[in-house]
């Protein structure tokens, strides 16, 4: 059977752009260390990682959105600690301002310093973070509390918290509505009995001042209460971003395991690879040397 010149060549060629393109693959796969570059040299782990990285960035929000509630929380919980200590100081305003021996003068310094203590439970119960308001609820864009002179407003805010996700079936609340905490289930907020108390104090009524000492006790339990709600969701916000970021690891560990390149089984396939690209180079340099008369035997 007679092969021709054309067909050995064609065939040589072959031979020298298959090696050439393989030998190619292999040095691209040792020089950047991945194994999948266009999806083409792995459809179906192109797809799996493209899944991956779906995973690793949905987890990414979630890590993102878990470290914002710790930040915003973090405030709230601040904010109540200053409110426990301005309740306490209320008390003692309060306890200075009793008994019948208690002078004029006395009893005006403690209504002063209660002013003092009305002044700062507003300036905490508007608290604002990044722009938005701690106690406002749902509403977060609502100043909880506004002042008209010694006035100060009833609660403006929302009466939900606002619900944020930190997983696809985990949600902690943000955005503590304040009339739980300066009011709850009392006739009046804390506002109100602290005007009372200030009132109290400069008239020296001792039943008005003790009613009040027992308002502001039940304002210490709400504040109490609010603040463990507040650790609690820290606490388990905690343990999230711990899950979280182990499934942040299992996906890279994943997505390597698709994409990344074998090292030394990449380096064995370009040697390889290279071997047989010579070989068809030094194919085709004896077919060059061969003469018309070899063809025609």
């Amino acid at each position: 059977m007679r092969v021709t010149f054309n067909t050995t060549f064609h065939d040589s060629a072959d031979a020298i752009a298959r090696n050439a393109i393989e030998l190619a693959a292999r040095q691209r796969e040792v020089s950047s260390g991945r194994r999948i570059h266009l999806p083409s040299d792995d459809p179906n782990g192109t797809a799996a990682a493209i899944a991956e990285r779906a995973e690793m960035a949905t987890t990414d929000r979630y890590r993102q959105a878990a470290d914002s509630v710790v930040s915003r929380l973090s405030v709230v919980d601040t904010a109540l600690s200053e409110l426990s200590n301005q309740t306490s100081a209320a008390k003692v305003s309060v306890m200075s301002a009793r008994g019948s021996t208690v002078s004029a003068t006395q009893r005006e310094f403690a209504a002063k310093q209660l002013e003092g203590v009305r002044d700062a439970v507003l300036s905490v119960m508007n608290t604002e973070f990044r722009g938005t308001y701690v106690f406002a609820g749902n509403e977060a864009s609502t100043r909880p509390y506004d002042r008209a002179g010694d006035v100060i407003s009833a609660y403006q805010g929302g009466d939900d918290p606002i619900l944020v996700d930190i997983d696809r079936q985990t949600a902690v609340g943000v955005g503590i509505p304040g009339s739980g905490i300066m009011q709850g289930g009392d006739a009046e907020d804390l506002f109100a009995v602290l005007d009372g108390l200030i009132a109290a104090a400069r008239s020296g009524d001792g039943s008005a001042l003790e009613s009040g000492i027992a308002a502001l006790d039940r304002a210490d339990a709400r504040i109490a209460s609010a603040q463990m709600s507040v650790g609690t969701d820290l606490a388990d916000v905690d343990v999230q971003k711990q899950q979280l970021d182990t499934r942040h690891l299992a996906s890279l560990s994943r997505l390597s395991s698709l994409e990344d390149a074998n090292l030394a089984q990449s380096i064995s396939a370009m040697t390889k690879a290279e071997t047989a690209y010579r070989a068809a180079l030094g194919a085709v340099n004896s077919t060059q040397q061969l003469s018309l008369l070899d063809y025609l035997k």
